[in-house]
């Protein structure tokens, strides 16, 4: 049984915080100040979008087929089941992709009308229970990979309880899963210049697997698959841990398959790491045998001040294993 420690554990408390920030035991009948009657969407993923963002912003994918479901859950917060039925009323808004795109730097373009199907806008959650089911019918074979694409939802009004501040308004990233994506063995190298005692994950494991998941029309970010996290997974000591609030993503050109950028999954990571590539590295995907290979540093001005601030040498060769 492998052991399990969490490096900088410190660091990753506002990551777990976040992700479960909506989770009964966090507002359940015993806690202090317990809410109730609060209207909001459930986070569909991990959120992407940083601290600041007026707007939270959550990346999905799916298949590539005639049709695909995506199903948003809006949920009864606080420590009481719903009293009677409550009626939802939703809305496509995607003006908040303006303001997601301002507050993170990114290019999201509105999809299309034309490749997605939403048979009502009225939400029902019953009485009794917490949850109810918002479906959206995406025709993802028709995608095209011009941009990266997103829909804005808002909840219009509840026939009972507050619409959340926060959680009332979201945007979701939406795209089919690129050429990319998949599960895969993850073997290389890693120097630490900060702690020796951290190595790259293949040094105490050969058989560590990872998923690279579509983020864009050309980029992947590594999932973790044994931490069940957006993080990076390495050896400490005789063990295994990850970097906290550090994930890469890849971004790879479509034509020449070489690897054009590497970037960090938490743009506003509050340990203050990036990444950036290695030029110097093959830095190239193989679609023959589905291998990428990239060089790449990890940059944390918090732990090593001067520039250029490279705390760690990651050299990762990535084997295709299966679809996930």
């Amino acid at each position: 049984m492998k052991t399990k420690f969490i490096y900088n554990i410190l660091l990753l408390i506002p990551i777990l915080f976040s992700s479960c920030l909506k989770d009964d035991v966090l507002i359940g009948p015993d806690a202090p100040g317990a809410i109730t009657n609060i209207i909001e969407f459930k986070n569909p993923a991990i959120i992407s979008s940083s601290t600041t963002s007026r707007i939270p912003l959550y990346l999905l994918s799916f298949d590539t087929s005639p049709s695909e479901t995506m199903v948003l859950e809006l949920n009864y917060a606080g420590s009481e089941v719903a009293p009677e039925d409550i009626h939802l009323t939703l809305a496509i808004d995607n003006s908040l992709i303006d303001i997601v795109n301002e507050d993170n730097d990114r290019e999201l373009a509105p999809l299309d009308a034309s490749v997605y199907d939403i048979p009502t806008f009225d939400v029902v959650i019953k009485k009794g229970e917490r949850i109810g089911l918002f479906t959206i019918e995406l025709f993802t074979d028709q995608f095209d990979y011009d941009h990266d694409y997103a829909l804005g939802f808002s909840i219009v009004s509840s026939s009972i309880g507050a619409i959340s501040g926060n959680f009332g308004k979201i945007v979701v990233g939406i795209s089919p899963k690129n050429i990319f994506d998949g599960l895969y063995h993850i073997a290389g190298t890693m120097t630490d210049v900060s702690n020796t005692t951290l190595k790259h994950i293949s040094n105490n494991y050969d058989d560590w697997e990872v998923e690279l998941r579509t983020v864009g029309v050309n980029k992947v970010v590594v999932y973790d698959v044994e931490y069940s996290g957006y993080n990076y997974p390495i050896s400490s000591g005789s063990s295994w841990s990850v970097y906290g609030e550090f994930s890469p993503v890849f971004e790879i050109d479509l034509n020449t398959y070489k690897v054009l950028s590497v970037a960090n999954f938490y743009p506003s990571a509050t340990n203050t790491r990036r990444a950036e590539i290695d030029p110097s590295g093959v830095n190239q995907y193989d679609p023959a045998t589905k291998t990428l290979k990239v060089k790449y540093f990890m940059i944390q001005p918090s732990v090593i001040p001067a520039a250029p601030s490279i705390r760690s040498y990651m050299d990762d060769t990535y084997t295709f294993i299966d679809v996930r």
